[in-house]
């Protein structure tokens, strides 16, 4: 059959236009494909506190995992070879130091070039010996959280706009959690705690709270029997009625100071996990302080 020169035309322009939909829509599959494989920043950190900041930081462009998880004491954390292998891995690595990650020692040297720390940022003078828990004071964060932003930067530099907004909005989110805290503080009927282990100092120090003493002075050692029992008279007083735990502590080990000075316990949570944001950790330690001290 011979076909007229008009319906010839029109067929030509239909064949046309759908070789030219699918060699759009192949670019776009392409394009998708493309944009799909693009690899994200691994990182890798030691709490989970530490690991959220990171997500916060990065976004979507970040992949970010805590070697301790929820309900381990990070005291008693072993590393094992699988947290090795991560460690290798990651582009960036978290840790809070000093002798925090006390079974880091001995990591290979290119685990080390692509440490930050936050011990590394803190001042001698304000550092409280023995202790590591710099985290819980947010003000110490500013420099570490600068830092990892600029690092990203670094990796990525075609996403360094939204990594500097993600900082400015963090650094802002830690500004007006400060603010909150110190304006909820001032309503508190009690204003000091003892504590079964020290996690809660450099907050303490932060906000004007009286860190009266612990039980243990670090995670290893239990305080002598001569500063116990300055520490039950401590308790004597009236306004020293409350005693801070954490959550992967038993209330056993402190049970009988508890009890013998009529003490009221707080549980709390100095790690979170990768699903709750570092300021809203604060906030729900604040929260839980609030229900016993005002």
């Amino acid at each position: 059959m011979k076909l007229s020169p008009l319906l010839l035309i029109l067929l030509t322009s239909l064949f046309l236009k759908l070789g030219g939909d699918l060699s759009a829509e192949n670019r776009s599959e392409r394009l998708s494909l493309s944009n799909s494989k693009k690899e994200t920043i691994l990182v890798v950190s030691s709490i989970p506190p530490l690991a959220s900041i990171a997500l916060e930081l990065g976004g979507e462009m970040v992949n970010a995992h805590p070697l301790v998880t929820m309900n381990v004491d990070p005291h008693q954390f072993e590393l094992k070879p699988s947290a090795i292998t991560k460690l290798e891995k990651a582009q960036v690595v978290l840790f809070v130091g000093g002798k925090f990650e006390f079974w880091s020692k001995g990591l290979d040297t290119s685990i080390q070039d692509k440490l930050i720390s936050i011990d590394s940022f803190i001042s001698p003078d304000k550092k409280i010996r023995n202790n590591f828990h710099y985290w819980l004071d947010p003000e110490l964060m500013i420099p570490f959280i600068n830092k990892l932003s600029s690092t990203f930067v670094k990796i990525d530099p075609d996403n360094k706009e939204a990594y500097n907004a993600n900082r400015e909005a963090l650094l802002s989110k830690i500004s007006n959690v400060t603010e909150k805290i110190s304006s909820e503080i001032v309503f508190w009927r009690y204003k000091s705690y003892f504590c079964s282990h020290p996690a809660w100092s450099y907050f303490a120090k932060r906000f004007g709270l009286r860190e009266i003493g612990c039980l243990k002075t670090d995670h290893l050692h239990e305080t002598n029997s001569k500063t116990l029992s300055q520490l039950s008279l401590e308790a004597s007083d009236p306004l020293n009625r409350i005693f801070f735990l954490q959550v992967n502590e038993s209330l056993n080990s402190a049970q009988s100071f508890i009890s013998d000075n009529n003490l009221k316990p707080v549980i709390l949570d100095d790690l979170g996990d990768i699903k709750t944001s570092y300021v809203d950790l604060l906030m729900k330690n604040i929260s839980l302080m609030s229900e016993v001290m005002k």
